[in-house]
């Protein structure tokens, strides 16, 4: 089990080292934060507000700009989540957790860059605070929620309940020993 684990989170460390890695993925990087920006500018325009877009920038006629960088993509969150569940020992509702939780995730980011170009826009003045400390934490309590409500439908799906999940895990410990 442990080396299970070891070898899931050495695959998720080096899924994120691709993901920030320019010399890798430097056109897909490129090429989804473009597809990115472009369905923020999609949402913008849905909710009534004016915008352009240049490549992965997007652009307010007021003179407010922001560009799409790799940590705006959600592919970080996406992949933790991904790992999480990964990770987890349950079996039969990985993919189902996955095929849920990543649109979803990336959808909350969705949400998070239409926001901050809002008060980009209209209070400029909470741009940073709302960028680097409000949906930081947001986006950190999301992938926890999710996988959290995840593992607890799977578990229901295995007959497990948090006394059984615990009973099992004493088991196992005292095997190794």
């Amino acid at each position: 089990m442990a080396r299970r684990y070891a070898l899931v989170l050495a695959a998720a460390a080096i899924v994120l080292w691709l993901g920030f890695s320019e010399e890798v993925l430097g056109s897909a990087l490129v090429f989804w934060r473009i597809e990115v920006a472009k369905a923020v500018v999609a949402l913008i325009h849905l909710a009534g507000m004016e915008a352009t877009r240049e490549a992965s920038a997007i652009y307010h006629p007021g003179g407010f700009a922001y560009e799409i960088s790799r940590g705006c993509t959600g592919f970080v969150p996406a992949a933790l989540l991904a790992t999480a569940i990964a990770a987890y020992p349950a079996k039969g509702r990985k993919l189902a957790g996955l095929l849920l939780g990543v649109p979803l995730l990336l959808g909350v980011n969705l949400a998070r860059l239409m926001h901050l170009y809002y008060l980009g826009v209209h209070q400029p003045q909470w741009f940073e605070t709302a960028h680097r400390v409000v949906w930081e934490g947001v986006i950190v309590l999301a992938v926890l929620g999710l996988w959290l409500a995840w593992t607890t439908w799977a578990d229901r799906g295995r007959g497990a309940t948090p006394r059984t999940t615990r009973r099992r895990c004493e088991k196992r410990s005292e095997l190794v020993q």
